[in-house]
């Protein structure tokens, strides 16, 4: 998965840990259904996919569909109304030749150091291994007022 933080948790706890499930099927506008999804995800506790969670891969994947280029498939996605998911669906698909992956190419992505019970980890990836915690629980604790052990590196 594109989602970092997803997809280490995946990798660590394995399919039975997760739940997947439609919330809410009789929506009948698209507008009406990112507005319900978004209100959902901000009441979540935990979610992958807030708004204030960047944790997304550090690359971008150059498209064309239908003759148009698209420099990566967020792009593509605005420019043609279908989903990411759809695209990436599409152009894995070798019998749908106007849906074509180009090229990755990798975007700057800056690791968030950390310090957990006065030791120092150069990520928060690092400190997740190390601590056998998902990335998201050291994230949330370095957030948190709670967790006075864990901190965040101030950049210099």
């Amino acid at each position: 998965h594109d989602c970092d933080e997803l997809q280490n948790d995946f990798n660590m706890y394995g399919k039975a840990f997760f739940k997947f499930e439609s919330l809410e099927l009789n929506m009948t506008s698209l507008q009406k259904r990112l507005k319900k999804e978004k209100d959902m995800i901000q009441k979540q506790e935990h979610c992958y996919n807030r708004e204030t969670q960047k944790t997304w891969n550090a690359y971008s994947q150059k498209v064309k569909i239908k003759n148009q280029i698209s420099s990566s498939l967020r792009q593509a996605s605005e420019q043609t109304g279908e989903s990411r998911t759809q695209l990436t669906r599409k152009c894995k698909k070798s019998e749908i030749v106007d849906y074509v992956f180009l090229e990755k190419y990798k975007t700057t992505k800056k690791s968030m150091p950390v310090v957990i019970d006065k030791v120092k980890y150069t990520s928060i990836a690092q400190a997740a291994r190390f601590l056998k915690k998902s990335p998201a629980t050291i994230k949330k604790r370095c957030q948190s007022k709670q967790y006075l052990n864990y901190s965040f590196v101030p950049e210099v």
